[in-house]
């Protein structure tokens, strides 16, 4: 008899939860990005370009595909 009551609940909890997703925020966190990607031992030439990459790469995964 106890089965029903924890199923409940657990399906409560599941009902209940909130929904986890990331939201693309409008780029005022470029600067820590490019300085994540500095501290991680990565080069780059044109920070323009570096998170045009990186925007480009996450659209892509964002649609389900592997990368640029």
């Amino acid at each position: 008899m106890r089965l029903l009551p924890a199923l409940v609940g657990v399906a409560a909890m599941v009902g209940l939860a909130a929904p986890a997703y990331g939201n693309p925020d409008d780029g005022s966190d470029d600067a820590g990005f490019l300085a994540t990607v500095r501290a991680a031992g990565l080069n780059y030439t044109s920070s323009v370009q570096a998170i045009a990459f990186a925007k480009g790469v996450c659209g892509s995964m964002g649609g389900g595909k592997s990368g640029p």
